[in-house]
């Protein structure tokens, strides 16, 4: 009977264990199943990091705000002077016109006196009779 109960015992200890071991396999799945999510968490953290690289390399070359701002200060600074000297050769430009205007009527004016004079020496040759 000693034995019978040892045997009997075993068989407790057996069920007890198989119990252990179902428990053992549900936790090897949910394991597993835990490593899978850890291993897609994984994936989407290095595409993460290699958009927070990429992010890096786009603000490296950006330009700081501050320097921004200089350099449209500067470029305004020198259009504004470009605008000036353009403004001073269009004004230079109707001037020069209107100089040329005066000259161009003194010039014809000048030629029709030199043409009446040239007549009038004529008339003047032809009454002395010098032709």
């Amino acid at each position: 009977m000693p034995e019978d109960k040892i045997l009997q015992k075993l068989d407790q200890q057996d069920k007890k264990f198989e119990v252990i071991i179902g428990k053992l396999v549900e936790h090897d799945m949910k394991f597993e199943q835990q490593s899978q999510k850890l291993a897609q968490h994984d994936q989407k953290f290095e595409a993460i990091i290699g958009k927070l690289v990429e992010h890096d390399e786009k603000l490296d070359n950006m330009v700081p705000r501050d320097e921004f701002h200089e350099f449209k200060a500067e470029t305004t600074r020198r259009l504004e002077e470009i605008i000036t000297i353009i403004k001073r050769l269009d004004q230079e430009r109707v001037f020069l016109a209107e100089w040329i205007k005066r000259i161009e009527d003194r010039v014809a004016r000048a030629e029709k006196q030199v043409e009446d004079q040239k007549e009038e020496i004529l008339k003047m040759k032809l009454l002395l009779k010098l032709t």
